[in-house]
């Protein structure tokens, strides 16, 4: 039977959650089936698997998108054998090949990694203007504070420059993380309009997920994007849905 947990205070340590991981190890399996969650709303946000054992050559998952849509419409993450970055936006899902285009793929597909949320904005912030990535992150850092631990991201806006990247597929035996990532193909485009797909976590979840802030950007004719390395805005619209709830499954 499958065991999930949830983190629901803002109070919790990277060792708590340590201590968590080790005693739901052995009692967890790769069906994800018994834990429904189809057609209900939830402020949770949810994850299959860890960055930390993702990152040791762990680049084959067991559950499809279908059943990943169970628990958010609202996504990022990546396909089996790396081939590609994936964003799931309002129920579509989108795979970034290596060239950087975009293309419609079907729910059958599976990951090894995949953060998701129903998507609900708490807050909507108009911006006129964001020279780099960091000051973007700096002016999103500070309306994250209080209580809320998490927090889910959609930027729409017009970008003067955005460069994004995107792995090709990998093959078996799986190289070193570090290899993989040197293999990652560079795309820029300027000058259109584009959104922003993305997650926030705290640094105290280094090994959990990516600490900090986390984007994949998709054009707004939604045919090319990638993983987010640097962007401009001249104008943007942020929304942020707020959650201190994180579910985990391995």
């Amino acid at each position: 039977m499958k065991r999930c947990f949830q983190l629901t205070s803002d109070k919790f340590t990277l060792t708590s959650l340590a201590i968590i991981l080790l005693l739901h190890l052995n009692y967890c399996t790769r069906e994800v089936k018994e834990y429904p969650r189809a057609g209900e709303i939830t402020d949770e946000i949810f994850q299959y698997y860890t960055w930390s054992t993702f990152s040791e050559r762990k680049f084959d998952g067991n559950i499809s998108f279908a059943e990943l849509k169970k628990y958010g419409n609202f996504g990022i993450g990546t396909f089996n054998a790396l081939d590609g970055e994936m964003l799931l936006l309002y129920g579509a899902l989108y795979k970034f090949e290596a060239s950087g285009n975009a293309i419609h793929v079907p729910d059958d597909l599976m990951t090894p990694f995949a953060t998701v949320k129903y998507f609900v904005p708490d807050d909507s912030i108009m911006c006129d203007r964001f020279d780099s990535i960091g000051k973007l992150n700096d002016f999103l850092q500070q309306q994250i504070s209080g209580d809320t631990l998490l927090a889910a991201l959609l930027i729409t806006g017009r970008f003067d420059s955005v460069v994004t990247r995107s792995i090709p597929r990998q093959e078996r035996p799986y190289p070193e993380i570090e290899k993989v990532v040197k293999a990652q193909v560079v795309s820029e485009f300027k000058n259109i309009d584009g959104i922003l797909v993305g997650f926030y976590f705290p640094p105290k979840f280094t090994g959990i997920n990516f600490p900090g802030f986390h984007f994949h950007f998709i054009t707004g004719d939604m045919k090319y994007g990638g993983h987010l390395i640097d962007c401009k805005l001249s104008e943007c619209k942020i929304l942020i849905d707020k959650s201190n709830k994180l579910l985990i499954t391995l």
